[in-house]
């Protein structure tokens, strides 16, 4: 047993070039199936991270409405400034709300715009990486509907399900 690892350590063999070759191959083509899939997890979670933001905000609406009768507020800084009171880590304030929905997503990344009257309100959350805007939306009936927003038909559909024209739900 000793001679045969003697005999081995001495000699001079080693892989050859196709071995080797292999190995690398394989090596490549794992990571060109990894490499994608791990980079979009980042933008999963900051669309789940929008996704949170848009429920938290809905949540310290209705809390907002249990302590003030109704959801509207003299002005939105105002209105912000009691949501915040409420909840402390909803995300920055953007300046000013689309007319589209998705306009501002560019500038509006990882911010948050609500509008309300005494008994509908809407929120608008922007995902940080992709722009793509999460909608809750509260009718005067009580309705609620969650929309999603894309920034263009090549945008892949992060969150969003039965997505047309750019528009889907979650």
């Amino acid at each position: 047993m000793l001679t045969t690892i003697r005999k081995r350590l001495n000699s001079d063999e080693g892989f050859t070039l196709v071995e080797l070759l292999v190995v690398i191959l394989i090596i490549g083509i794992l990571a060109a199936i990894a490499i994608p899939s791990f980079l979009n997890q980042k933008g999963k979670g900051e669309d789940a991270s929008a996704k949170s933001a848009a429920r938290e905000v809905a949540t310290a609406l209705e809390t907002y409405y249990t302590d003030k009768g109704d959801y509207a507020a003299t002005d939105s800084p105002t209105l912000m400034t009691a949501l915040r009171g409420i909840e402390g880590t909803l995300p920055q304030a953007a300046a000013a709300d689309a007319a589209s929905g998705i306009a501002a997503g560019a500038a509006a990344t990882g911010q948050m715009y609500v509008s309300s009257t005494a008994t509908t309100y809407k929120i608008h959350v922007w995902s940080k990486p992709s722009g793509r805007l999460y909608e809750i939306t509260k009718d005067a009936t009580g309705n609620v509907s969650r929309s999603c927003y894309l920034l263009a038909a090549t945008d892949n559909k992060g969150g969003c399900q039965n997505v047309t024209a750019g528009i889907g739900s979650w």
